[in-house]
């Protein structure tokens, strides 16, 4: 835990859990303040959150840069949307 030892163990864990899911969408929106943040000195959960976000986010990213291309899933949507296109052709739309 932290060196606040008079957080309780719930406000210790919405902290982390509000700075991890804040730390992930900085991470996908923003990684240049992302990587910034994550490198703050600080003991909060909060911060803590937001620096284990950035980590799994680019654990996340190089896993999909390693997946081969049929994997994807950039590809599968774009494969399943074609699917759907082509079996949607000839069929009149019902209103």
């Amino acid at each position: 835990m932290s060196n606040e030892q008079n957080i309780t163990q719930d406000q210790y864990e919405s902290d982390y859990i509000r700075g991890f899911e804040d730390g992930y969408d900085l991470s996908l929106w923003e990684p240049d303040i992302a990587k910034m943040l994550s490198q703050i000195k600080s003991d909060t959960p909060y911060m803590e959150g937001i620096r284990n976000a950035n980590i799994e986010f680019d654990k996340e990213l190089a896993g999909k840069e390693t997946l081969p291309d049929f994997l994807r899933t950039d590809r599968l949507e774009t494969m399943l949307n074609n699917r759907e296109q082509e079996q949607d052709k000839g069929r009149e739309l019902e209103i």
